[in-house]
């Protein structure tokens, strides 16, 4: 099969200042493959967490959670001002491919990392949010399956008591 590249660009309108500041904070946590089929893509995923990090305000909370054999807490839940943005870039740099692709073990650890920062932020189950993957999609460690993962996940969400939205960009 032939395999073609899209690149898409997608712009919105701006919100202006007064509009951010009224935005409630954001949760995210990057759950980012690094395992060794990822080693081709690993300077793109660098840029696109370079730019996820770029883009979120100084209220919004990052996490990152890499994964290949294992799941590692890379970037502790951390306010996005400007040294948190200085940690993540930290962290970003020393992102490096190997290992198996534990794909459950990242979305996992991802979910329980949100769980611990809504916990320790205080922040009510009603401002955003959400679990980014960063993928070439293909498990090869950890729980496999499809059914499997969907499983896990469902457990993962009840555990933390909400449904937090998984978004999946893949890499090949």
């Amino acid at each position: 099969p032939q395999r073609i590249g899209v690149v898409a660009r997608l712009t919105g309108r701006c919100m202006t200042e007064a509009e951010l500041s009224e935005k409630p904070p954001i949760d995210l946590v990057a759950a980012v493959d690094v395992s060794g089929s990822m080693a081709p893509a690993i300077d793109l995923l660098r840029q696109t967490m370079g730019f996820v990090t770029k883009e979120l305000r100084s209220c919004d909370r990052l996490s990152i959670v890499t994964f290949a054999s294992d799941a590692v807490v890379l970037l502790p839940h951390t306010a996005m001002n400007a040294e948190g943005k200085a940690a993540a870039a930290t962290a970003i740099a020393q992102i490096r491919a190997g290992g198996a692709t534990n794909f459950s073990g990242g979305v996992l650890t991802s979910l329980s990392e949100l769980k611990m920062a809504r916990i320790t932020s205080n922040q009510d189950k009603v401002s955003p949010a959400a679990v980014v993957v960063l993928t070439d999609g293909h498990p090869t460690a950890g729980i496999q399956g499809p059914v499997k993962i969907k499983q896990a996940i469902q457990a993962a969400h009840a555990d933390i008591g909400f449904t937090a939205p998984l978004f999946t960009f893949g890499f090949s």
